[in-house]
């Protein structure tokens, strides 16, 4: 790659709400822009966060074409190809499958995908992935996904978060006498993926222990959660709080004892690291993503996927042996080392070169 080359870099997305590829999406983007290249963020449907979306740089070109999801009209995906030829960018980096379906055949030559999630959480992927010129795996449980279902050796560039901007918990074992160990779990509200009902099952077979969890995040399945906790009878232990915007995180993880994912299936797990990075224990299920990110439990407490059972004995084990204070530093610097999100831009931008200039590596 030449130093001196600049680029003209198109992000695609269907929406901009809470989770994993917005929260990478402004770091990348900013690093791009301070990197002199061109960058546009195109956000197809009108499923926005405006909150989370006013803290793009502002040197980004941020083009919301708010098309109603699902939507039989033409003229939002016409209006969508007419802006990219106008743009005629290097490089249409795509995240989601999906919409390589609505691009023009003479744009996909320069569509490049990251693949954010287990290959068997997306449907027709089969149909869409030979489209693409290059995919991008987050972790090593994609890539390994993509080579045995689709044959595909996807280059690794694993996600990355600011460890430096997270304040840190002050250590301290809770003393559960006094006060209850407050948890909390971030994520979307969908059950079949993030596992909430496991976590309040789990609190029901933990009722004589003095547990309070936080859910933060939202989603479809939000009625579902609160008729869950209503059943369960744990209204006083589980609050359901709505999203906890990108900044908040930054400074409000240290105000929980431990943190908790009992995603059943899991690509990678943002969330995961947040937590190492804020110095709070973590509990998570051995779905691909986190038992990967905790390396196989030494940086955390694993339970079965998919087992309230054996969550609810991750978090008694948790009570009873509270992480020292070493074994969270030694966590929180295994992230600064392998997940600094700098790093993930440059490889970004080191991937574009090879996919632009492929004569030139």
């Amino acid at each position: 790659m030449k130093e001196s080359a600049q680029y003209k870099i198109v992000h695609l997305v269907w929406g901009y709400k809470t989770g994993g590829i917005e929260t990478m999406l402004l770091d990348i983007t900013r690093f791009q822009v301070e990197a002199s290249h061109s960058v546009t963020l195109i956000v197809v449907n009108d499923i926005i966060n405006e909150e989370l979306l006013s803290h793009v740089d502002s040197r980004v070109q941020v083009i919301c074409l708010r098309r109603r999801p699902a939507s039989r009209n033409p003229l939002p995906i016409l209006r969508l190809n007419h802006i990219l030829l106008k743009v005629a960018p290097d490089v249409i980096h795509c995240h989601d499958a999906g919409l390589i379906s609505i691009l023009f055949w003479r744009l996909r030559k320069k569509c490049v995908l990251t693949m954010h999630c287990l290959p068997d959480l997306v449907e027709r992927l089969d149909k869409r992935l030979p489209h693409f010129k290059t995919v991008y795996a987050i972790s090593s449980s994609v890539q390994k996904a993509l080579r045995r279902d689709y044959m595909i050796d996807a280059p690794l560039i694993i996600n990355g978060i600011h460890t430096e901007k997270f304040a840190l918990r002050p250590y301290s074992r809770p003393d559960m006498e006094q006060s209850p160990m407050r948890m909390v779990t971030v994520g979307r509200l969908l059950l079949e993926q993030k596992g909430q009902d496991i976590l309040i099952e789990a609190l029901s077979l933990l009722g004589d222990l003095n547990l309070h969890l936080t859910i933060y995040g939202d989603g479809p399945d939000r009625e579902k959660i609160v008729s869950l906790i209503r059943e369960a009878g744990q209204e006083e232990r589980i609050l359901l709080a709505g999203n906890l915007e990108h900044e908040e995180m930054f400074e409000h993880l240290k105000d929980f004892d431990a943190f908790i994912m009992a995603s059943r299936k899991e690509g990678f797990g943002l969330t995961v690291i947040e937590a190492m990075a804020a110095m709070l224990p973590v509990v998570a299920s051995n779905a691909d993503g986190p038992f990967e990110l905790t390396v196989g439990g030494t940086y955390g407490h694993l339970f079965e996927s998919c087992s309230a059972a054996s969550c609810a004995a991750a978090i008694r084990n948790l009570c009873s042996h509270y992480d020292s204070e070493e074994k969270l530093a030694n966590a929180r610097r295994y992230v600064q080392d392998h997940f600094d999100v700098r790093e993930t831009a440059e490889r970004y931008l080191a991937a574009y070169a090879r996919f632009i200039n492929p004569m030139e590596e």
